[in-house]
């Protein structure tokens, strides 16, 4: 097959360009799906993240399979990973911060796979002073009393 020439493909072959990949395997020919991992994300600790597959798509077959998976940050447990949208509980964090990566794999009906990241960036709740600290404004001084 030549270089870079989808039309050249012939019969059980595959051709990848960063312009346009296909694979054809017993006569189907498939192009790749775009998988969409959604806009990157400032939460809070303790809220519920929903991460959010529905803007991948595939013009052609439609996507089969979506698979989740966190690749960088504390470990949290995913509502389920292969489904469109699936959730999970911020975790504690110190007061910096922390980021949590994830990857989302989606598939068509062709095989074809592509894969996009989404970065969720973890803070503590406004109003926490981290570590148990609280801070006793005059207001709540005036309303517990002496």
């Amino acid at each position: 097959m030549p270089q870079n020439n989808p039309d050249a493909c012939v019969d059980d072959c595959a051709w990848d360009s960063a312009a346009y990949i296909y694979e054809t395997f017993n006569g189907n020919t498939y192009t790749a799906p775009t998988a969409d991992a959604g806009s990157d994300q400032t939460v809070q600790v303790g809220d519920i993240v929903t991460l959010d597959g529905s803007g991948s798509s595939d013009p052609v077959t439609g996507i089969w399979t979506y698979f989740w998976e966190q690749t960088d940050g504390p470990s949290v447990n995913l509502s389920t990973a292969n489904t469109v949208s699936p959730t999970f509980t911020a975790p504690d964090v110190s007061t910096s911060g922390t980021t949590l990566i994830f990857q989302l794999t989606v598939t068509n009906n062709g095989g074809v796979t592509s894969t996009d990241q989404v970065i969720i960036t973890v803070n503590m709740a406004s109003g926490d002073g981290g570590d148990g600290c609280f801070i006793a404004t005059d207001a709540y001084k005036a309303f517990m009393g002496p």
